[in-house]
């Protein structure tokens, strides 16, 4: 049997995004997995069921009950596209309360973005980032 080559987007999730949230101060429960969408169209809620629709942001981050950003994983081996980058944007746009930014991440490409605006606000290789104790992010 070969090794696997590459991190799936779970594995990417538990060994290097949530490892890295809570070096630099996010807490456990300022993170909500797999979250869900209802879709309001005029004064009818429809369900992603009821009209066999799928999609879950993989993380959402909160501060003081704000959502702050999410996160979009994908496998290691999947290249962040322009298609990648609008479900995550469009994931973020569906929250009520808006998260400022939407992450995108492969676990070897980051991509921070504005949720509201679509443009990039950076782009990061988290293998560079070593914090050596840890820290809690200073937030407005």
């Amino acid at each position: 049997m070969k090794g696997k080559l590459y991190m799936n987007e779970e594995e990417i999730k538990n060994k290097i995004i949530v490892p890295f949230l809570n070096t630099i101060g996010i807490k456990e429960d300022e993170l909500s997995y797999e979250t869900s969408f209802k879709i309001l169209l005029g004064r009818t809620k429809v369900n992603n069921e009821e009209i066999n629709l799928k999609g879950r942001l993989d993380i959402l981050v909160k501060y003081n009950l704000n959502n702050l950003f999410i996160f979009e994983l994908k496998a290691e081996d999947v290249n962040i596209t322009e298609d990648v980058i609008k479900q995550g944007l469009s994931y973020a746009r569906l929250l009520e309360d808006i998260p400022p930014y939407t992450i995108i991440s492969n676990g070897k490409d980051t991509k921070i973005f504005n949720s509201i605006t679509g443009g990039e606000e950076a782009h990061i290789d988290l293998s560079l980032i070593h914090i050596s104790e840890p820290t809690r992010l200073q937030l407005i």
